[in-house]
């Protein structure tokens, strides 16, 4: 993936036939598949604020590979593949989704750091039946 990746065009229909996008992969590899899209969507985040890449250990403080497992295998029982094997298997379209899952949750976890640590204050929205996150007010000035 190149330094100037831009995710509007990543999934762009005029890229992909629509055979192409639910063509089934099988992946051979599923811990370094799984290292690999954690650290491809942490860098996509990060933009160009630092060309270092964060370490496994730095990254497993936002989402483990084990939850970005468990959301491939969440995945793979929507992707239609004809194979009786154990593999995982997953299709362009189920690699948006889990691309989209991992950014949430390095989003949320992101957002609970900045609250624990007191930059952000934070409550549950009944409404919109999700957590809300909004920034600190300034202590007041004393005279």
């Amino acid at each position: 993936m190149s330094e100037d990746y831009d995710d509007d065009e990543f999934l762009n229909d005029e890229e992909f036939s629509d055979e192409e996008l639910v063509r089934s992969y099988r992946i051979v590899d599923v811990d370094g598949f799984c290292k690999m899209t954690r650290q491809l969507v942490a860098t996509d985040l990060r933009g160009t604020l630092d060309s270092t890449e964060l370490s496994d250990k730095e990254l497993d403080e936002f989402i483990t590979v084990k939850q970005v497992e468990d959301m491939v295998r969440e995945l793979q029982s929507s992707v239609d593949n004809d194979s009786e094997d154990d593999d995982l298997y997953l299709n362009m379209l189920s690699y948006e989704a889990l691309c989209d899952m991992i950014m949430n949750q390095i989003y949320g976890s992101a957002l609970s750091k900045l609250a624990a640590e007191g930059y952000l204050e934070q409550a549950w929205d009944d409404k919109l039946n999700d957590m809300v996150f909004w920034v600190k007010d300034p202590e007041p000035k004393k005279d």
